[in-house]
């Protein structure tokens, strides 16, 4: 199985930055910066700031949706280099 090079999670973590800002516009709480929502995407969070992490996603209907995107974007990235030649 194809594995996301760390060339891709740079790219898709500096498109995490500019999609999420600090503060989530419905509920005014502070959320998780970009570099942690794309570790809990990628499941590569310790397991004390996964905790975190979830707790926050779980009530936050913006970072459940770039988890969500981001999960998608390493699936099909994956499935890409599987297929690839």
């Amino acid at each position: 199985m194809g594995k996301i090079t760390e060339n891709d999670k740079s790219i898709i973590q500096s498109l995490m930055k500019s999609w999420i800002s600090q503060k989530n516009p419905e509920t005014e709480v502070e959320c998780p910066n970009s570099d942690k929502i794309a570790a809990y995407a990628f499941d590569e969070l310790e397991p004390e700031e996964t905790k975190f992490v979830e707790a926050h996603v779980i009530n936050c209907s913006k970072c459940l949706t770039e988890v969500a995107d981001l999960r998608e974007i390493k699936a099909s990235t994956e499935a890409a280099q599987e297929n690839a030649p």
